[in-house]
């Protein structure tokens, strides 16, 4: 018997809620000078994180305009320590968006960048 094909099915089945967070992130304008958008981008990861045992803290960026910094942090079982850093603030301000008719999330997400998921072979596409 196949044993690929179920597993294949079964993510397929979990795509629409696998990409929700993203699409969610994708639809917010965290360019740097958007103080509010980087944060709101911030609150959106932290919440995303508690289910699996991190806790959110944020540090205020040295420049006040510029949105906080994001650190999640979850107990280990061991003296080991891993790090997992983030890009929140994006490259274009809003209007930019607009001009270069960016679309927050379709099958394929669009923008100006690199797409680095060309080789994935699932209904999207993130270009960053």
């Amino acid at each position: 018997m196949d044993q690929v094909t179920p597993f294949i099915e079964f993510l397929n089945r979990q795509m629409p809620v696998a990409l929700e967070m993203p699409r969610q992130m994708v639809g917010i304008n965290s360019f740097t000078g958007n103080r509010s958008g980087v944060n709101q981008l911030g609150q959106l990861t932290a919440s995303s994180f508690p289910e699996l045992g991190f806790s959110p803290e944020f540090v205020p960026s040295t420049n006040p305009a510029w949105g906080d910094h994001l650190i999640l942090t979850r107990p280990g079982r061991s003296n080991r320590s891993i790090a997992m850093i983030s890009h929140p603030d994006t490259v274009f301000p809003p209007e930019k968006e607009i001009r270069n008719k960016f679309r927050a999330f379709t099958p394929e997400a669009y923008a100006k960048g690199k797409n680095l998921c060309s080789h994935w072979p699932g209904p999207a596409k993130f270009a960053v």
